[in-house]
């Protein structure tokens, strides 16, 4: 499936008319992913428990959510999970003025662009290197290399990243 992200309107007509891969959904989107009952087209009840990661404080966790049964809300101890986890900027920079912008990272000893679409990343593949504008800077846990040549900022909960390359040839001074 090709779309254009709801982030690319923000970044102006240039992106806006490029054609991206989908943002995976967002925390409570179901879609096709739940099992349907034969012949009754309704949905099987979800899982009475699941886990969805989010950022706390340098460290990515799991935690714990339900589903009401009422309206099917995601749930963390009885409290909408978007009032006990917002998705607000830090530690999250889907709305963060410089992120809506386009402008690059500054981070170590080098200059990040966001080239690509964001993308779900599982919290044991990241680990936290740093600080960039109060919000969690993360590397593939496997990377050797320092600075690493791409790094992760958390856009939303559910390990929802974007990734920044470094540019070439545009090195911070040391």
């Amino acid at each position: 499936m090709r779309c254009t992200p709801p982030w690319a309107r923000w970044l102006g007509a240039t992106l806006a008319a490029m054609s991206v891969a989908c943002v995976p959904p967002r925390i409570g989107d179901r879609g096709d992913d739940v099992p349907r009952s034969a012949g009754s087209g309704e949905r099987n009840q979800p899982d009475p428990q699941e886990s969805v990661c989010v950022v706390q404080a340098d460290s990515l966790r799991l935690v714990a959510v339900t589903r009401s049964p009422t309206n099917n809300d995601t749930l963390v101890d009885g409290i909408l999970f978007k009032n006990a986890y917002p998705a607000t900027y830090p530690p999250y920079v889907a709305t963060a003025p410089w992120y809506v912008a386009g402008e690059f990272v500054r981070f170590g000893q080098r200059v990040y662009a966001n080239n690509d679409p964001p993308q779900r990343i599982s919290l044991e593949l990241l680990r936290f290197v740093g600080r960039y504008r109060g919000v969690p800077v993360f590397k593939a846990a496997d990377e050797t290399v320092t600075p690493p040549p791409t790094i992760y900022l958390p856009i939303r909960p559910g390990c929802v990243f974007q990734p920044f390359t470094a540019v070439v040839g545009h090195a911070e001074p040391g």
